[in-house]
């Protein structure tokens, strides 16, 4: 059985906790003492401590005996560096990335808004031209101005030629009003972002118009898209 003396209750774990704490405050008088030039201290221990450890080399090059813990703290502080800094060029990388997708959007947008506008602008060319060549004329006046005086019956029959003319022609004129076909390729890389684009009910067109997407399709490069610029009624 290992004697004990009894003038001590203290064990040896007790001893050399008490004794790393001793250590400890003595290594931070000393710090403070080369910091500040003040060797003056009211700590009890100071002249026992420093006879005891005060010719040691982890007192005079305190820099060479890190502890387990100082190690520990700088590389966590070190990690914490580095984290930091990635965290900062990911969020940067992550907001270019949105800023250019958004950018590239808002071109495809424009380029869309682009051509529907040149298809509109063309439409209204054609239906000029249509207004041109379908006005109404009258075959007797056409003959009688060529030299030919048609009779009764004739009249009759050339006024029922004009009035089918004339009804097939406002159909025609009717249903090309309110409708133009346009064949899109917008470069797209597939269809979701064409029909997010194009395929919207209300595209902002130029005037009374609205787009309805009628098909959609892919070489693997870009995207086209068949659709119907259509004039919506007020």
């Amino acid at each position: 059985m290992r004697e004990t003396d009894p003038r001590f209750s203290a064990n040896a774990s007790q001893c050399q906790t008490k004794l790393l704490g001793l250590k400890k405050q003595y290594r931070k008088i000393l710090e403070q003492a080369e910091t500040t030039g003040n060797f003056e201290t009211n700590w009890p221990y100071f002249d026992k401590m420093n006879e005891l450890f005060g010719k040691l080399e982890w007192v005079e090059n305190p820099v060479k005996f890190e502890t387990k813990q100082q190690k520990k703290r700088k590389l966590e502080n070190l990690f914490e560096s580095y984290m930091a800094q990635f965290k900062k060029q990911r969020r940067a990388r992550a907001e270019e990335k949105e800023r250019l997708k958004t950018q590239a959007e808002q071109e495809k947008q424009d380029k869309i808004q682009a051509l529907l506008e040149m298809k509109i602008e063309q439409h209204k060319e054609k239906m000029q031209l249509l207004d041109e060549l379908t006005k109404p004329r009258s075959s007797s006046k056409l003959l009688a101005h060529n030299g030919v005086c048609p009779n009764a019956r004739s009249s009759s029959a050339l006024a029922d030629v004009d009035l089918a003319c004339s009804a097939l022609i406002a159909a025609v004129r009717l249903i090309y009003q309110f409708m133009i076909i346009i064949d899109v390729d917008v470069g797209l890389h597939n269809e979701d972002d064409l029909a997010n684009v194009a395929g919207r009910p209300r595209l902002n067109c130029p005037g009374p118009y609205v787009v309805e997407l009628q098909s959609v399709s892919s070489n693997g490069r870009a995207v086209a898209a068949k659709g119907i610029v259509m004039k919506q009624y007020s």
